[in-house]
């Protein structure tokens, strides 16, 4: 995320103007449209989110395996701005809630021509949005396809789709304090058959954590505590 200062102007009379509930500011998913979009089933939202670029949609899948994030919105507001004389229009893709902390992203390939422009921008309006409360993230594809997280964010969506009972909550709890299992403990069926989707859907809502400073892997440990990289994870939105 761009958090270097490449431009000496400051946005100046900056408004934010949401989009109405149910609404998007500007409209994604359209028969009529020539780039490739879709939409993104999330849990944490409860709803499906709307994508305009592969870049986007994995984005999502990244926002949406992070236990720190609270919702995420795609398309929620116009910015409108004043700059150097001139008056802007800006769509964020996303507006992330998350970590006592909300934030605007823009999500751009690290290869596209408007990259530098997308980053000088986000310079500009970022100062104002912190004075209203919000912050302002650039984010490329490079950073959100990082490995192993991703993978591991697709794995945990796949299989932690289904909700998991209070009562199922606590007896893996119990389970776990006594000795914090294996990854290979829960997929060989130790805690139940059904114990890899449980856990997966926990990991998911927080409840269980694990290091993701390492790719989910048969030694790795489940932990009722959070992991050793919990405090560098908390300085990223994904």
């Amino acid at each position: 995320m761009s958090t270097t200062q490449t431009t000496a102007f400051i946005a100046q009379h900056l408004t934010i103007e949401w989009a109405k509930p149910g609404q998007r500011a500007r409209k994604i998913v359209r028969r009529s449209n020539l780039r490739v979009t879709g939409k993104f089933p999330s849990f944490r939202n409860n709803t499906s989110v709307h994508w305009e670029s592969f870049n986007e949609r994995d984005c999502v899948i990244r926002l949406d395996a992070n236990p720190r994030i609270v919702s995420f919105k795609e398309q929620p507001a116009t910015l409108t701005y004043f700059l150097n004389g001139k008056t802007y229009k800006h769509f964020p893709d996303l507006f992330v809630v998350g970590n006592g902390r909300a934030a605007f992203i823009e999500v751009k390939s690290h290869t596209d021509p408007d990259l530098c422009e997308a980053i000088e921008r986000g310079d500009a309006i970022r100062p104002v949005l912190l004075m209203q409360g919000f912050d302002y993230f650039v984010v490329t594809d490079l950073e959100i396809r990082q490995e192993p997280q991703f993978s591991d964010a697709k794995i945990l969506l796949r299989l932690g789709r289904n909700p998991v009972s209070d009562i199922r909550k606590e007896q893996l709890r119990r389970f776990f304090l006594r000795k914090p299992p294996q990854w290979r403990d829960i997929v060989s069926g130790t805690f139940g058959e059904n114990a890899v989707f449980d856990v997966c859907r926990l990991l998911l809502e927080g409840y269980f954590s694990y290091d993701r400073r390492y790719a989910l892997s048969a030694t790795s440990v489940i932990s009722t505590t959070p992991s050793a990289s919990t405090s560098e994870e908390n300085s990223s939105w994904l």
